[in-house]
């Protein structure tokens, strides 16, 4: 039998962090080594550059951008990307802009590029010449930093996040229609993508990109083999080459958890998600093992956690951001988990065997026959007890009162293939033919039918405002 005993890591002591809200975090993307080790930025127009040390420790240099931020940020080398909001001098007007700034004196350039609405990712390719952009209004432009050039395409969700492989060469997006798109990184304007994948179910837009909607991030590996991506559990693992047959990293504990966050360790071997129950779970890539399960709690309660990153000093520690202003660190996360074997060999095994006391019953008699209850003259212990008009009385205890009779509690109604019925985005129904989703808000309230096979019948959209439908079943013949 073997026991695996897995880490739990260690947390910091949270630290005050920006504004409440959506804070985002980022590393150098060039790992070029300098006294900065990684950035943050929320919506209160401040940049933090933080120092190498541990959070207890770390320093900070705050940067301002006269302007609010966007909580998007990408970094490489002396380069650093902003999305933020910039009123124009001459006629007052606001707009969504990223604009490059220096590391150093926080210089800002002549803003790259606009959008109508905030700009919610940003990503710099490794060599530095090329930024993505995405924002709340659908809109995804890939810029071409040397020449200023861009091209612009359109998605059915707002950009969630995007991500330049490590080689250049391919561009990943995900959205808040569930969809994970692929393009080449030499795309043209329009251009439809070359693959498209559910990673999750429609969130609906919001124009304020609430922190209670999962940010559907994505990773490439270190060296672009695979892409990673949060689903329902845990996390999905595509291979490069044809983005088919994924591998599942997922944690049998938040199985019922939408995650949100993900990120890949320097050293390629650790892929981190963090989930929207606050639970953070790292596994092993090579191997798919789960390293360590924890919960995120700050005064008794889980918090969101909107951004999450490898340190890169620091070997195995993750620094997240929560909603509610706060930073914080996990650390001794990657420990493998410790297994322990019934073998005969094993020092517990040893020490029951080997024990003196043991050495001695084998050599004394009567002790062996104690233990069996025989005395020393072959009596056993029950022939001496006294008989039963000789032994004293020993009153019974007063039955207590029986406990009220409470009858069994019937459990509502249920659907195998559905989701609990207090979340407000929720399966109604999945199974081999498709999936039934229930989305419910303040404003809205609506039931998405998809089949698998989308030949059957197309995508369809249900007002349930009035109905208020809780339970489902479909095949590619019916629809309940």
């Amino acid at each position: 039998r073997l026991i695996a005993k897995m880490s739990g890591g260690e947390f910091s002591e949270p630290r005050l962090l920006h504004s409440i809200g959506f804070i985002d975090l980022c590393v150098n993307k060039s790992r070029r080594t300098s006294s900065v080790a990684f950035l943050s930025s929320g919506t209160d127009g401040d940049i933090w550059l933080w120092n190498e040390d541990p959070l207890e420790d770390a320093e900070y240099e705050p940067r301002n951008v006269q302007g609010r931020t966007h909580h998007s940020l990408a970094w490489h080398d002396e380069n650093i990307y902003v999305g933020h909001t910039l009123i124009d001098a001459r006629t007052g007007v606001e707009k969504a802009v990223v604009s490059r700034f220096s590391l150093n004196d926080f210089v800002a350039s002549a803003p790259l590029i606009s959008f109508s609405l905030d700009v919610t990712s940003l990503d710099v390719s490794s060599d530095g010449n090329i930024l993505v952009a995405g924002a709340i209004d659908h809109i995804l432009k890939v810029i071409q930093l040397e020449s200023g050039n861009y091209v612009r395409l359109e998605c059915e969700g707002q950009i969630m996040c995007v991500r330049i492989d490590p080689n250049g060469e391919l561009l990943a997006v995900s959205a808040s229609d569930g969809i994970l798109r692929i393009y080449p990184i030499a795309v043209v304007s329009g251009a439809s993508p070359i693959r498209s994948i559910r990673i999750s179910s429609r969130i609906p837009d919001i124009e304020d990109c609430s922190p209670g909607q999962p940010r559907l991030e994505i990773s490439w590996a270190v060296d672009g083999t695979y892409l990673f991506s949060v689903v329902l559990g845990g996390v999905k693992r595509f291979k490069r080459e044809t983005f088919d047959d994924p591998s599942s990293f997922i944690a049998s504990s938040s199985v019922t958890e939408m995650f949100s966050t993900c990120c890949i360790s320097s050293c390629g071997k650790f892929v981190a998600a963090s989930s929207m129950g606050g639970t953070i779970c790292v596994w092993n890539v090579e191997s798919g093992e789960l390293l360590s399960s924890c919960k995120y709690v700050r005064l008794g309660e889980t918090k969101v956690i909107t951004s999450m990153i490898w340190h890169p000093i620091l070997y195995g520690t993750l620094f997240f951001a929560d909603s509610e202003e706060h930073i914080c660190s996990l650390s001794n996360c990657v420990k493998e988990p410790i297994s322990n074997s019934d073998s005969s060999d094993h020092p517990s095994k040893k020490k029951l065997f080997d024990s003196d006391d043991d050495t001695r019953l084998s050599a004394d008699l009567g002790a062996i026959k104690k233990s069996y209850g025989f005395d020393d003259e072959g009596v056993h212990i029950t022939e001496k007890s006294p008989p039963p008009d000789e032994r004293p009385f020993v009153p019974l205890k007063m039955l207590e009162s029986a406990a009220p009779y409470e009858p069994p509690r019937v459990p509502g109604s249920f659907v195998s293939g559905s989701s609990p019925t207090h979340l407000s985005q929720r399966y109604l129904k999945w199974n081999q033919f498709g999936m039934v989703t229930s989305f419910s808000t303040t404003e809205e309230n609506t039931i998405e039918v998809r089949w698998h096979d989308a030949s059957v019948h197309s995508e369809m959209i249900i007002d349930n405002s009035t109905s208020r439908y809780s339970i489902a079943d479909l095949s590619n013949e019916w629809l309940c």
